[in-house]
């Protein structure tokens, strides 16, 4: 999973650096960073989440998503304040059109994943 959650990330920034480029080339670094930014968040959270053999009991599941997504967020937030703190131009625009754009990416390649509970496990609703 963590391999998909990647090549998503890097096949929307494929998609999308060449029209950045031809707009507005300057724009090009503040899309990369916001890239890596995500790119950073997503694959700790597709790590914690996919990294380990899925268990029965909910609450635990649940637990690992939070824990995850929160650990996520954190990184995340982190490595924009680093971003934003380091002395240079960085265009807010730019940089939240990688930003998003990987997370969106990455989301979708996570959500649209087909899982299979084990053949000895009776899924309850």
């Amino acid at each position: 999973m963590l391999r998909r959650v990647l090549i998503a990330q890097v096949g929307i920034l494929v998609l999308v650096l060449p029209g950045i480029f031809v707009w507005s080339p300057e724009e090009v670094r503040p899309v990369l960073l916001g890239a890596g930014v995500s790119l950073v968040g997503n694959a700790y959270s597709a790590w914690r989440v996919f990294s380990r053999p899925l268990r029965q009991d909910g609450g635990v599941e649940l637990s690992s998503l939070h824990r995850a997504e929160i650990g996520k967020l954190a990184i995340v937030a982190a490595l924009c304040g680093v971003v934003f703190a380091v002395p240079g131009d960085v265009s807010i625009a730019g940089f939240l059109l990688g930003l998003c754009s990987g997370m969106f990416a990455a989301t979708t390649a996570a959500v649209t994943k087909k899982l299979q509970a084990p053949k000895d496990q009776e899924i309850h609703n």
